[in-house]
């Protein structure tokens, strides 16, 4: 992952930039997104006024606010927090066989047995993308 650049700036004006300088707003953005794909399937372009479309004349807008909402989630630290958020399961255990649903972990009382993808028992182990 590169880094950012704003970081090793050392002015107080650019501290907005800097990783933990924004506050994420996820529900604007879920909003600003679901607007544009709105926007994007409606049946006319926008021009009926006393309808509920969405003007197109506010695409620009969109746009931008779904950029600057995105911008702002990735400086909170947030975005990389929901990347490292992986469910402790066997489909996700690096001693899980996905092609067979056996265990093969030695030390679990599940080894050599099926079993339920959503389980989890005390020798879990995340997998890295390598090992699937």
């Amino acid at each position: 992952m590169e880094t950012n650049p704003a970081n090793g700036i050392k002015d107080l004006m650019w501290k907005f930039l800097m990783d933990k300088g924004q506050k994420e707003n996820i529900p604007e953005l879920k909003a600003s997104v679901y607007r544009l794909i709105k926007m994007t399937t409606q049946k006319t372009a926008g021009q009926r006024k006393a309808t509920a479309h969405i003007s197109w004349e506010t695409l620009d807008m969109e746009i931008m606010r779904i950029v600057i909402e995105a911008t702002a989630l990735v400086l909170s630290g947030r975005l990389d927090e929901l990347e490292n958020n992986v469910e402790k399961k066997c489909s996700n255990c690096t001693w899980h066989d996905s092609y067979s649903g056996v265990c093969c972990n030695g030390d679990s009382h599940k080894r050599a047995d099926f079993t339920n993808e959503d389980y989890c028992c005390g020798y879990y182990e995340e997998r890295k993308d390598d090992d699937r």
